[in-house]
């Protein structure tokens, strides 16, 4: 008979505000617009008008594609402490397309 496999969950991801953002948070989906990058440590600097953040890429591939005022929700872990808070992108979706009104009028006005 075969092995099944098994998949580790993640925990789902909390859509939040750059300014609601702190080191307690687990997983979090932030909607923003790149600002800068980083090619060094394939970091990108989001902002969404409550405040700014890096957001550091593994993916070097997905980081190349991403251009500077591209709109993109980035989803990962809060990382350090203080004012050096980051985020350790997961994943990074392409939002341009998107109504950002409409987003955040519907997943973070609760």
């Amino acid at each position: 008979m075969p092995e099944e496999k098994k998949f580790q969950k993640r925990a789902p991801a909390k859509n939040v505000k750059i300014s609601d953002i702190n080191k307690d948070m687990d997983r979090i989906a932030v909607l923003g617009t790149v600002l800068g990058k980083e090619d060094a440590v394939f970091s990108i600097l989001l902002d969404d008008g409550t405040g700014k953040i890096n957001a550091l890429m593994k993916d070097e591939e997905q980081y190349k594609k991403i251009g500077t005022g591209s709109i993109v929700r980035v989803i990962g872990k809060i990382w350090g402490e203080g004012d050096d808070i980051e985020l350790q992108a997961e994943i990074v979706q392409d939002f341009s397309d998107i109504d950002v009104e409409l987003y955040n009028k519907v997943f973070l006005e609760q």
